[in-house]
């Protein structure tokens, strides 16, 4: 009952108090979400402490990023936050107020994948990598985008179809690896043009 009520409560904030505020919060997800998925998780004690304690830390000397709610036996232990300028700059744009990049003109294919990734990741905890190919495009070609995920049991060649929900901000051919393939594939890769990764955790493999 008492998480039902806070979990109320955190909705009403979002729906019609945060809209009238300036985006502030420096990590992704939110302060308010956070603490909406940490109650529903954790329960409303454990919840509450952990989004008391991620509210503390939202502040303008903190280093922000990607910083979602630990799971209970969870496998993934460390994250490579984004900027926290790019955070806000994502914020802004959902609220309708232009950032920073797209006061420079059109997002950059890291930009654009570092938004895509954010919102994706957050849906699915067993992605562990997200990155492209670091390499010129030809002209009138396609981004190499690479996703990295903890395991699956579609065959390869099924696997970016699969993904089609989550379409990209860009035009790019999907490669999906598990762990254990790209691993291996890049041990037997010979130099070739390096990959830049948007969104990378540590995946430790119980």
């Amino acid at each position: 009952m008492i998480r039902w009520i806070l979990l109320k409560l955190i909705r009403f904030y979002q729906m019609f108090i945060s809209p009238a505020l300036p985006p502030s919060c420096i990590y992704e997800p939110s302060c308010s979400t956070y603490t909406y998925q940490a109650i529903a998780r954790h329960g409303a004690l454990k919840g509450t402490y952990l989004g008391i304690r991620r509210i503390l830390r939202c502040h303008p000397w903190a280093q922000g990023g990607y910083d979602p709610v630990p799971e209970e036996g969870a496998v993934i232990f460390a994250f490579r936050p984004s900027s926290p300028r790019n955070v806000l700059d994502n914020r802004r744009h959902a609220h309708g107020a232009p950032g920073a990049a797209e006061q420079r003109g059109a997002p950059s294919t890291e930009a654009a994948l570092r938004e895509w990734a954010l919102a994706l990741t957050e849906q699915h905890p067993d992605i562990v990598r997200v990155g492209y190919v670091d390499k010129p495009p030809q002209a009138g070609g396609k981004t190499d985008v690479l996703l990295i995920v903890a395991q699956s049991d579609l065959p390869f060649d099924q696997r970016a179809a699969a993904w089609d929900a989550h379409p990209l901000p860009l035009p790019a051919r999907l490669s999906v690896y598990t762990v254990d393939e790209w691993t291996h594939r890049s041990s037997d890769m010979e130099a070739q043009s390096p990959e830049h990764w948007v969104f990378e955790r540590e995946y430790v493999q119980q």
